[in-house]
């Protein structure tokens, strides 16, 4: 929830670093103010560009230390069980909250939040705490439909949360009337809650299934081997184009967030932030819930990869009708036909799980981390540039250009599912 407080107030921050004695900061909304050649339209755009710059900064520090801890510490999960990982990174998370709340307090440059976010990266962020969960699904299913369908329910919990936590960030902040400070506080309040649960938490991996603790050269090794290692023989194939097809799935989708919040402040839409909530709220239903509830009926009549296909396709219709949008009723119609697209990203993870060994699913889940760290970087570069670029002439453009990934990602998932399936090796797993 935090996150949606701080591009609200990483704008706000940029009016009054700008423009302190313009009425911008209180009173402007971009569509009272038609004309585009006006100053107060003029200000609001360079409030607009320095946001997003900014969102770039903060992706960078967040980004460039996560990699290299995906790499090294989610593969010594293999070695020393999946517990150690998630209370790593949900301290980070509490840690982040920590500093953010006392950014937003004390009005402190956003230099500080880019700061934050770099000892945030050191503990393995997002990232690694979703590789050391999906891990633990691994250890603990035995089919390939019940570990898809685990990953899934996850993904789901993931989701609602982002479902829940824009609606509650602009309830708090505009509807309350609480600001920004006491909301990024309620956030620490929570952030330690989880970390106190998760110290319940029983280990997943037993110790006799654990691989001994090898170097970080030897990790890195493990790691890239399934992409590279001679050893795979056919499976490499199969590993490259679902990481491709995950690969351009990431680049597009971890930095929507960020830029629908810019989208939807600025014209033709003008929104507050409880309105942006509410959308928020809106679309991470549609595709949860359908997307959750039609998965097992799904599985009856289709095969996985096909079910991710489908998906790719929801997704792509809904990024063309959000670029193109211009009023209300059009942006509500993305929620409806990009309800399937919500399956893409779990049902990926779960094919690659379902054809690793259960030793390796540490090593497997920190290559798809370390993928997902540098999409994530290149992803916010790249889109939030374009759309600091395009937005003086068509602010959806940018939806436009994560579509055509969205068309790519057909393509690869068309190609995987030409090739003959490999044997499933859970029942290995479950033997051992």
């Amino acid at each position: 929830m935090y996150s949606y407080v701080l591009y609200e107030r990483t704008q706000a921050k940029m009016r009054e670093q700008y423009f302190p004695n313009s009425s911008l900061d209180t009173n402007f909304s971009a569509c009272d103010n038609i004309n585009k050649t006006s100053l107060k339209y003029q200000q609001h755009k360079q409030v607009q560009q320095q946001s997003a710059n900014w969102l770039i900064f903060y992706n960078l520090g967040e980004t460039v230390p996560m990699v290299f801890m995906n790499i090294v510490i989610t593969a010594y999960t293999d070695s020393f069980g999946r517990k150690f990982l998630i209370l790593l990174t949900t301290f980070g998370t509490f840690f982040k909250a920590g500093m953010l709340s006392l950014i937003v307090t004390f009005d402190w440059a956003p230099v500080w939040v880019v700061m934050s976010y770099i000892v945030y990266g050191f503990t393995g962020g997002m990232f690694g705490l979703l590789s050391a969960v999906f891990a633990f699904i691994a250890d603990i299913t035995y089919t390939d439909d019940h570990r898809i369908i685990g990953i899934v329910v996850t993904e789901c919990v993931l989701m609602s949360t982002s479902m829940v936590a824009p609606y509650l960030s602009g309830y708090f902040v505009e509807t309350l009337s609480l600001g920004f400070s006491k909301t990024s506080f309620i956030c620490v309040g929570m952030c330690f809650f989880s970390f106190s649960v998760l110290l319940l938490l029983p280990e997943s991996l037993a110790k006799h299934n654990r691989q001994k603790a090898q170097s970080i050269i030897q990790n890195i090794k493990r790691v890239t081997d399934f992409y590279v290692s001679k050893e795979m023989k056919g499976q490499r194939t199969r590993y490259i184009l679902l990481m491709l097809s995950f690969w351009f799935a990431t680049v597009a989708g971890m930095c929507r967030t960020s830029i629908e919040t810019l989208y939807f402040l600025g014209q033709p839409f003008c929104w507050g932030p409880s309105k942006i909530g509410l959308f928020m709220t809106a679309v991470n239903a549609a595709k949860s819930v359908i997307g959750l509830g039609s998965l097992r009926l799904l599985q009856v009549c289709l095969s996985n990869p096909v079910i991710a296909i489908i998906s790719t396709v929801s997704l792509t219709i809904s990024y063309i009708i959000e670029g193109l949008a211009q009023s209300t009723l059009v942006i509500y119609l993305g929620p409806i036909t990009g309800m399937f697209s919500f399956l893409m990203l779990p049902m990926i993870r779960g094919m690659m799980s379902t054809i690793t060994p259960a030793d390796k699913q540490g090593a497997m889940f920190a290559g798809v981390a370390v993928f997902e760290v540098l999409s994530s970087l290149v992803g916010s570069i790249a889109f939030n540039g374009v759309y600091s670029l395009t937005m003086t002439f068509m602010n959806g453009f940018v939806f436009l250009c994560m579509a055509f990934l969205s068309v790519l990602d057909t393509i690869l998932l068309l190609a995987y599912n030409r090739i003959k399936p490999p044997p499933s090796v859970i029942s290995v797993a479950a033997i051992n």
